[in-house]
């Protein structure tokens, strides 16, 4: 399909951030990503003065946006640097695909350290990470 004037256009003429777009069955849905100070109401005007009727779904307000590298540098700050080795070595080994293309005891023999160790910094780090990535969405 082609169109004369593409969404994704107008939404950058407006200054929003377009973050998803699936069209299927005959409809579109769009997920944007939009400054607080936009209006929504006049953004949702000039979509349905191009492609007729257009329904908002979902509004969501108060997310912290913070970009990629500052959530690495703040992971980074929370790890130890045997938690960040042992996760980087860990990482590169495998241990994370599915199937696992090492296991915890090889891991641990390329670290030179017991698998017991090895778990544990795996599981202190882990719980930094899950708790950086929460507190990056609040």
């Amino acid at each position: 399909m082609t169109v004369d004037d593409p969404a994704p256009e107008i939404l950058a003429d407006a200054g929003v951030n377009l973050r998803s777009l699936v069209a299927e069955d005959g409809e579109s849905r769009l997920v944007v990503e939009a400054p607080e100070d936009i209006d929504v109401g006049e953004l949702r005007s000039r979509l349905t003065e191009q492609y007729g009727p257009v329904r908002l779904v979902s509004k969501q307000h108060g997310r912290r946006a913070k970009a990629i590298d500052s959530i690495g540098d703040e992971l980074v700050e929370r790890l130890t640097d045997k938690q960040l080795t042992v996760l980087e070595t860990a990482s590169e080994l495998g241990y994370y695909d599915w199937p696992r293309e090492a296991t915890a005891e090889e891991v641990a023999a390329e670290l030179g350290i017991a698998s017991s160790t090895l778990h544990q910094h795996l599981r202190a780090a882990e719980g930094k990470l899950v708790a950086a990535f929460f507190d990056s969405r609040r």
